[in-house]
């Protein structure tokens, strides 16, 4: 007699999301294929972000940088470094080392995808110096609101706090989704 524990139970998340199954079962089954649609879209985006931004590297930074793009250990830059890299690459006047190729249409488009990158990395980077700023200042003296709007160029307190915990809360999602652990996290 043989035991098969190998047939699983199809409850509609794909094992590529097996990672996600705790937060997955917490969810109202109503509401699972739509969580599913989100996670497998962001899933993608970072897979097709990660191999274009592999891609940049190994064809448009510098010597010392091209030398690291094959080497999973080795260094990467940033979203911001590559798009100026793919940029640089194709400006008309180079100087007369600059031994890199001009960036075709696909290139160009795998720029473009580092732009969302770029964007969450900048915002995390805002909610980490707000958190500082209302937690830690070097003086002991937590930054007041007012202060915080104003330095962002917002209109109110209220604003800032506002866009702060819309932050807070997205980045809690997107890592939620991106790692299966939990989302919501509560200010």
């Amino acid at each position: 007699m043989t035991t098969d524990n190998s047939a699983a139970v199809d409850d509609g998340l794909p094992e590529r999301l097996a990672n996600f199954r705790p937060v997955y079962e917490a969810l109202p089954p109503a509401d699972r294929p739509a969580h599913v649609a989100r996670w497998t879209a962001l899933i993608d985006a970072a897979r097709q972000r990660s191999a274009a931004a592999l891609r940049l590297q190994a064809w448009f930074g510098s010597a010392d940088e091209r030398q690291w793009a094959g080497d999973p250990n080795g260094p990467r830059l940033s979203a911001q470094e590559l798009m100026a890299a793919t940029r640089g690459a194709a400006m008309p006047y180079r100087g007369p080392d600059d031994d890199r190729p001009r960036p075709t249409a696909a290139d160009l488009a795998d720029a473009l995808r580092q732009i969302d990158q770029a964007r969450l990395d900048l915002a995390q980077l805002e909610e980490r110096l707000v958190e500082l700023a209302r937690t830690e200042a070097d003086d002991r003296r937590r930054l007041p609101w007012t202060e915080i709007a104003d330095a962002l160029g917002l209109a109110s307190p209220q604003t800032a706090q506002q866009r702060y915990r819309h932050s807070s809360r997205l980045h809690a999602d997107t890592d939620a989704a991106l790692t299966g652990g939990e989302a919501g996290r509560d200010e």
